[in-house]
């Protein structure tokens, strides 16, 4: 077939309308999608054309191949921009129309998981086969599925959150057990960031108690895992322990030192003030002066000894998990931050290139007012942005209020992610921009199908 002819996506959609052939149409909007991207196209111009072929004559029955591509192609864009609801219709005609569960594609099977628990969290924490169960047929049809890693990572993380507000330990150790069983001896890809995601789940586990267990909820039973994370905290607690005691060491001998120092001054000017007075003894005073003053050097070098002898000794960080390989982001995407800032750009733009994300793939936004001259609507359905971290901004800019709310819950935006510290208040610092960016990478890579 001969490329089709450029348009812009209200040209295409008006000539569809006319009665031009869908096949025109569909060939347009996918060399679009897939090639630099025409003025007059974006992803919520895509979607319009995609779903209008639907309507104007691409049929399974028409053509099965091309049909099947669009539900495909269809899915991915409503998914990436929060219109869930839409995505599952074109889910189910793939999965319905499939010869056999073999030629679901595993993408499909990851969707279908993330959608479970879009739909209905609370069911699925106390049934997490819900979301399992779909993403052993992704791994079935393809073991390298990254997107079935990050898509079982992210529901882990949507989970902890939802059970921290419930304080319901009960239904957290559930979780884990359940979770820990079904990675029990399978391999997976970017198996870390699973790990990291339930390391998040047993601190909360630990931190709270839950009611009586519901009947349909399974004992939880003791993990490996779990006693050797415990090891290891308990360790870091002993350095902890010890580091303090060798502080407070340190902060007394300093403080002795410090005395001394103070006493021997006093001594020193009350002796000049005594040699002014009595100029027969110049001599002997002066003599005892210089001594002293060797007295004082001397426990002053002491003094700056003890506190470099004796380093505080404090916990070593928590190691972090190994990172997920291959690209992180869609090809042309960056993501963008958006926000003020105690941490300069070049330390930002550092923790991203250690997550594995380049300067060049981050656009940053470090500015309380930003929204006064980032239009945020040009954040909508940009195709060219993978996902928005955002920190503090004002609660109403130019044309929208409470962005941050907006970006989170309005359709046709990228994956998003607030920049909250450990108290939940937006702010960013090196600690919350790094555990927000880790989570906003799961969240773009669970509803991004690479190349599955």
């Amino acid at each position: 077939m001969a490329s089709a002819t450029p348009a812009t996506a209200i040209e295409t959609l008006e000539r569809l309308r006319a009665g031009g052939h869908w096949k025109t149409a569909f060939e347009t909007a996918r060399a679009a999608e897939e090639g630099a991207r025409p003025e007059g196209w974006n992803d919520a111009s895509l979607i319009d054309v995609y779903q209008e072929c639907l309507v104007r004559g691409l049929t399974f029955d028409s053509d099965p191949v091309t049909f099947l591509d669009a539900c495909r192609r269809l899915s991915r864009l409503l998914f990436r921009y929060g219109r869930s609801r839409e995505a599952s219709n074109y889910l189910l005609l793939l999965r319905d129309l499939s010869a056999d569960k073999a030629s679901v594609p595993p993408w499909a099977w990851a969707y279908s998981a993330k959608l479970a628990y879009q739909e209905d969290l609370d069911y699925c924490i106390r049934k997490p086969r819900e979301v399992t169960e779909p993403i052993e047929n992704a791994l079935s049809a393809n073991p390298e599925s990254a997107q079935a890693s990050a898509v079982l990572a992210d529901f882990i993380n949507t989970a902890t959150r939802r059970l921290s507000e419930q304080a319901d330990g009960r239904l957290a150790e559930n979780l884990s057990a359940e979770v820990t069983r079904f990675l029990d001896g399978r391999p997976l890809p970017d198996r870390g960031r699973i790990e990291e995601a339930l390391a998040r789940l047993d601190r909360l586990t630990d931190g709270i108690e839950g009611p009586a267990a519901e009947p349909d909820i399974e004992p939880d039973r003791d993990r490996t895992e779990a006693r050797e994370w415990q090891a290891e905290v308990d360790a870091l607690g002993e350095r902890l322990a010890r580091a303090t005691e060798s502080a407070d060491e340190l902060e007394a001998r300093n403080t002795t030192l410090e005395n001394e120092n103070q006493e021997l001054r006093l001594q020193l000017h009350m002796l000049r003030e005594q040699a002014d007075q009595r100029s027969t003894s110049v001599g002997r005073l002066t003599d005892l002066i210089l001594r002293l003053e060797d007295r004082l050097k001397a426990l002053e070098h002491d003094w700056k000894s003890a506190q470099q002898s004796t380093p505080v000794e404090t916990p070593p960080e928590e190691p972090a998990a190994p990172e997920p390989s291959g690209e992180l982001l869609p090809r042309r995407s960056r993501i963008v931050v958006v926000g003020e800032s105690r941490v300069a750009e070049p330390q930002l733009a550092g923790i991203c290139k250690s997550l594995g994300i380049e300067k060049d793939r981050v656009e940053f936004h470090l500015s309380y007012k930003a929204f006064d001259t980032l239009d945020i609507n040009t954040l909508q359905y940009n195709d060219s942005v993978a996902g928005i971290l955002i920190g503090p901004v004002p609660h109403k800019v130019p044309g929208m209020d409470d962005p941050a709310q907006a970006l989170l819950t309005k359709e046709g935006f990228p994956p998003t992610v607030k920049i909250l510290n450990s108290s939940g208040v937006l702010k960013i610092t090196k600690s919350s921009f790094r555990e927000s960016l880790r989570g906003l990478l799961t969240l773009i890579a669970s509803v991004e199908p690479g190349g599955n």
